[in-house]
Parts: structure tokens; C-alpha cells; sequence
């Protein structure tokens, strides 16, 4: 007994056009998924790099009295404190961060340098030799960059995602970089490490945020 014809299945325009569709949506999703979760690796491993030049101004202060690299020239130390704000400390205080070697197109790597920061930089562009950190103006000054001047330092910040090398208390925002979820990893005199929402707080706002001995 003769079988039936075998018939090929060419399908018809609108199913060849469902088909792309869904594909389309489905290749959406994936790289949708896959920048948030790179996203969320990068705001991270930023976080960590926080935690790295914490742990290196700590190793400092303990071998400079109590002191971190930013504020008023130290004669004592003529090649960190170059500037008011310390953006030139980074050449001595490389030996105190693990990997903190010069890079041949960014000034240095990481841990100065934020994952999500994409901006090109030089040695001769933006402070900190082109770092992704700006400091808060008020650790700047010689009445508060010592250690033992924080009284209260799990309220007040050091460091956090910048376009500059000192982070106003006038006007943060006109240097803070919201690199991550529209906020900043921001790193806290006690160490600790948490994103903040922008914009921040000014000094009339929320005086504590910048000053370590406000209650």
C-alpha cells in the first residue's frame, strides 16, 4: 500500500513574522538581564574598591600620626599634600593600596578607578590623576582629617562616585557621579560602604553627612 504524499511546511508570512518577533523579544530580555546583572558586578566591585583605599587610609594615618593624606602641605612630607585638597597624595600612597600601580591610559588603576566610570582620563585630566573618587571637602581640612577628631564616623563620608577630586558641602551634586541605580557608592569614616540616592544633602541639610563631630 502506496503511503500519502509527504507535505513540507513552508510557512506562511505572518507565522514567519511571529516567530521573529518572539526571538527578538527573547534576545531583549537576555541582554536586558545581562546589563543589570553587570551593572550590579561593577556597582560591587566599586564598593570593594571603597573598602580598598579605606583600608590603605588607615595603614596611613597609622604611620602619620592619626593623620589622612589630605589637608594643609605637611612639611614633614613634601611630596603628599601638594594641594590644599591632597589630589596629588596618590604618589606616595600607592605602597599602602594593594594593586594601586600606575596604568599606561588611566593615571592609575584600580582601586581608583570605578568599573561604571567610562569617562576617558589622563594624568593631566580631572583630579586624583584622574581617580574615580572625590573627597568630602570638610576631611580636607586640618581640623578634620585626624582620626581622632571623628566622633562620629558611621554618619559622616569620606569618599564617594565623582566628576572631581573634592566633593563640595555647598553644592555636592555639581560633582557627585551617579553611576550606579541614579546614586553613588559612598564610603563612611568607619569603613563602611552603602549606596546613597542623589542628590545629596547639603551642609545646611544634613550636617552630620559632613562633618564627624555634629550630632
Amino acid at each position: 500500500m502506496q503511503s500519502s504524499p509527504h507535505r513540507e511546511w513552508g510557512g506562511t508570512l505572518i507565522e514567519i513574522m511571529v516567530i521573529i518577533m518572539i526571538a527578538t523579544v527573547l534576545v531583549t530580555l537576555v541582554f536586558a538581564t545581562s546589563r543589570r546583572v553587570m551593572a550590579r558586578a561593577n556597582e560591587a566591585r566599586c564598593a570593594h574598591n571603597l573598602r580598598s583605599l579605606y583600608q590603605g587610609f588607615m595603614l596611613y594615618a597609622n604611620d602619620y600620626n592619626g593623620k589622612l593624606p589630605f589637608g594643609e602641605r605637611n612639611p614633614d612630607i613634601p611630596d603628599i599634600n601638594s594641594s590644599y585638597y591632597g589630589g596629588q597624595y596618590a604618589k606616595e600612597f600607592k605602597a599602602y593600596i594593594p594593586g594601586g600601580n600606575p596604568g599606561a591610559n588611566t593615571g592609575y588603576a584600580e582601586p581608583y578607578l570605578c568599573p561604571s566610570d567610562l569617562e576617558p582620563r589622563s594624568n593631566t585630566t580631572r583630579g586624583f590623576f584622574g581617580h574615580s573618587y572625590g573627597v568630602n571637602m570638610t576631611i580636607c581640612r586640618d581640623e578634620y582629617n585626624r582620626v581622632i577628631k571623628w566622633k562620629y564616623p558611621a554618619r559622616t563620608f569620606l569618599l564617594a562616585d565623582s566628576k572631581k577630586d573634592v566633593i563640595a558641602r555647598s553644592s555636592p551634586n555639581i560633582n557627585l557621579e551617579p553611576r550606579h541605580r541614579d546614586g553613588a557608592n559612598t564610603l563612611f569614616l568607619d569603613g563602611h560602604v552603602e549606596w546613597r540616592p542623589a542628590p545629596f544633602p547639603t551642609w545646611s541639610e544634613d550636617r552630620g553627612f559632613w562633618v564627624p563631630d555634629y550630632e
